[in-house]
């Protein structure tokens, strides 16, 4: 038995992520709760909340940060306070000698300091680390891959200064005023998703990558990692063959960027394009409902293409479960239909 929660962080145009997870663990004899990412800080509370109302307890077995973007971590440190949060893994980067005004990475200290304050463990999510007899393990990054993207980070913050004072920092008239209108269409467009070489940020490539193993059933959560960073979580994930033929559940990476899957990527992850009727898989977006980018109909596509019926929460708490009793106020989630894919 497992369930996994997105919960809807945001009534502005900011999205962000919290995941709950409640599974069986066989070996304790009882359910774990796992928590990754928390959402902004005014969230934090709220999903402690969440938690209780929909598993009966505060008792949090394991929290896992992904990376220190505010959308993710900030609301880490409410639910710490509201909560009783066992261990945390989280990626320290002042232990691998980058500063904090290095790497923008003062949330990640502020949260260990609030974490040991209140007895929780702190752990690296080092790659291949389990929990729970298997039924969490963390598939990225590695040690070394980490350290080329904290690195890489560098120089992208340089030369974003650098574009910031030429330019402004702003972003120009005709981004804020392009808008995303989704055109339902009535058949499959066909394939336009474009590779831009894993067009995200370094440091998005150091989210943490997880692997839930429930019920000989595979779900992966991604944070905002990209085609880097997924493709070396992979490769991490080949020597173990139990992967993609029991993949019921993805996350699309960064609330559905465009810019974090490929399509050889996606060929890998769940299997060239097929015309199914009857889908297999599910893929969900953590998405704020007035978020004009994400999630990127032609990811949405894409991932449709592969087999998943897929869902953002744009306002609602969504859950994707297996053998779960049911919940009060909870209905049937319907796929997303097709989009008109003729957007930049």
């Amino acid at each position: 038995m497992y369930e996994i929660d997105f919960w809807n962080v945001s009534t502005t145009a900011k999205s962000g992520d919290a995941i709950s997870i409640r599974m069986w663990d066989a070996n304790q004899q009882r359910n774990v709760i796992v928590v990754v990412d928390a959402g902004y800080q005014e969230f934090g509370t709220q999903l402690a909340d969440n938690v209780f109302g929909a598993y009966g307890t505060r008792d949090i077995d394991l929290a896992i940060s992904t990376h220190p973007d505010g959308d993710h971590i900030n609301g880490l440190e409410n639910l710490i306070n509201s909560a009783n949060v066992k261990e945390l893994l989280l990626h320290r980067p002042s232990l691998r000698g980058y500063s904090s005004d290095q790497v923008a990475s003062d949330s990640a200290e502020k949260l260990y300091q609030t974490a040991v304050a209140r007895g929780v463990i702190v752990t690296n999510p080092d790659q291949g680390l389990t929990r729970f007899g298997g039924l969490i393990t963390i598939l990225g990054p590695s040690e070394d891959f980490y350290l080329e993207m904290l690195t890489k980070q560098l120089s992208e913050t340089y030369r974003s200064k650098v574009v910031a004072a030429v330019f402004g920092a702003t972003r120009s008239l005709a981004e804020k005023l392009a808008s995303r209108f989704r055109k339902v269409v009535p058949n499959d467009p066909g394939e336009t998703l474009a590779d831009d070489d894993g067009g995200t940020s370094a440091r998005n490539n150091t989210s943490v990558i997880t692997l839930v193993n429930s019920d000989q059933r595979l779900s992966l959560l991604t944070g905002d990692a990209g085609v880097p960073a997924i493709t070396h979580a992979l490769d991490y994930l080949d020597q173990f063959d139990v992967f993609p033929a029991t993949l019921r559940f993805v996350q699309m990476p960064h609330h559905g960027s465009r810019h974090n899957v490929s399509v050889d990527l996606l060929n890998r992850l769940l299997g060239e394009p097929i015309l199914t009727d009857q889908p297999t898989r599910w893929a969900f977006a953590s998405a704020s409902e007035k978020d004009d980018d994400h999630p990127h109909p032609v990811v949405l596509n894409a991932f449709q293409r592969r087999g998943c019926l897929v869902r953002a929460t744009e306002g609602n708490d969504i859950r994707h479960h297996f053998k779960a009793p049911p919940r009060a106020g909870r209905t049937k989630l319907e796929s997303l239909p097709w989009y008109d894919e003729d957007v930049d």
